[in-house]
């Protein structure tokens, strides 16, 4: 059975998670209220950043998604000094996991985030920023906290 403890870290985990997923829809609309704004700045030709934001992306769902639970598994098995072999509970997985989900879904966000600077930067706002927040959405939808299991 679950203490408290257990329980608001838990949900820790789901307000986090929560909190960015919301920040990426934020970001569509502002871009879409920016959008219907009549005064535009001179179109930017961003087509070379484009390119660049697009690479970046791609690595920072990679990273998210795979390379930060490599690092989390490391952790996870490495020898405590001065202890025996003892297993650690579940409380105590939670609680090394937890900086590891805030690096997945920050690097998640960073999608969003180079899409919103695109948009902003040229007139033509949410054609360039819906590809970018679709897939930080998808990337995020594949880090739902998953907090059973974390030790497996």
């Amino acid at each position: 059975m679950e203490n408290e403890e257990q329980i608001n870290r838990k949900f820790m985990f789901w307000l986090m998670w929560g909190i960015f997923s919301v920040s990426v829809i934020i970001y569509g609309v502002v871009i879409y209220i920016l959008s219907s704004v009549e005064t535009q700045a001179e179109n930017v030709d961003v087509s070379i950043l484009k390119n660049i934001f697009y690479v970046l992306s791609l690595m920072s769902a990679f990273v998210s998604v795979f390379v930060v639970d490599i690092f989390f598994k490391r952790k996870l098995n490495m020898p405590k000094q001065n202890e025996t072999n003892e297993t650690l509970s579940e409380d105590e997985i939670l609680q090394l996991y937890f900086p590891y989900f805030l690096k997945k879904i920050m690097f998640a966000v960073s999608i969003a985030s180079f899409g919103f600077v695109l948009a902003i930067m040229s007139n033509d706002g949410m054609n360039i920023y819906l590809p970018f927040g679709v897939f930080s959405i998808l990337i995020l939808l594949l880090n739902i906290p998953k907090l059973d299991n974390l030790a497996n």
